[in-house]
């Protein structure tokens, strides 16, 4: 396999996480990940990009569904001893908007059980998303 399979340049690094060349030159710096200065050109693996951006995607998808366990709370009216676990998602993809879908378990303080199905959008033109949510 060549170098050039193996590795990309940090504008190519920048490209494929979506981020600024800036920005993958500062996580170089401070060891978020790796790179190789080989000549002029820093080089970052393949599989470190991919760890990175499998770790931002975590962190991404746990922060959505704690902030959509919050709104679930709100609309519903659960209380803090309810307990509301994901117990399934899938995603569909759209041309400029990916739907997701996460069902969770409601288990209430007085053992009644429910589901919660949420639906929301995330557009890649603008910052936004959008959840709708039903009773189930």
């Amino acid at each position: 396999m060549a170098l050039k399979d193996d590795y990309v340049t940090v504008s190519q690094a920048a490209s494929l996480i979506g981020v600024t060349r800036q920005t993958i030159s500062r996580w170089v710096k401070q060891s978020k990940i790796s790179g190789e200065k080989i000549g002029r050109e820093v080089l970052i693996s393949r599989n470190e990009l991919d760890k990175y951006r499998s770790n931002i995607r975590d962190r991404f998808v746990q922060n959505v569904t704690d902030a959509v366990i919050d709104v679930i709370r709100q609309r519903f009216k659960y209380s803090e001893k309810d307990k509301i676990e994901p117990i399934y998602s899938s995603s569909c993809y759209e041309e400029e908007h990916r739907e997701n879908v996460l069902n969770f378990s409601v288990k209430r303080k007085d053992g009644s059980y429910s589901e919660v199905q949420t639906r929301f959008r995330i557009s890649q033109e603008k910052p936004i998303i959008e959840i709708k949510i039903d009773e189930i």
